[in-house]
């Protein structure tokens, strides 16, 4: 992720885990150590070299951490209403195996 002005630009991988992340924080709050190994996961099923430590920079708009558990923002609820163009989106990049609920 790179700030490019007012826009912030994500990369495919980037937006796997977002998707992943929120996807999971839709169902109710998580620790970050389940979090953590979601990202960790959504790395290594698209086969890329990423970091997948970054997962807290990549959904700081939509979740919020109280305590090491993570829950959704106004914001993150909103995103995670959208989620379906975001699985057509990363359709085009990953296979479906990866886009699946773990």
């Amino acid at each position: 992720m790179c700030a490019a002005g007012w826009a912030e630009v994500y990369t495919p991988v980037g937006e796997l885990i977002r998707y992943k992340l929120i996807r999971r924080l839709m169902r109710g709050p998580a620790a970050a150590g389940e979090l953590e190994a979601l990202a960790r996961e959504a790395v290594r099923c698209a086969g890329l070299r990423y970091d997948w430590r970054v997962w807290p920079q990549l959904v700081r708009r939509e979740a919020a951490a109280l305590e090491g558990v993570y829950v959704l923002t106004d914001y993150g609820r909103m995103v995670g209403e959208a989620l379906e163009e975001v699985e057509r989106y990363l359709t085009r990049f990953f296979p479906p195996t990866c886009l699946e609920a773990t």
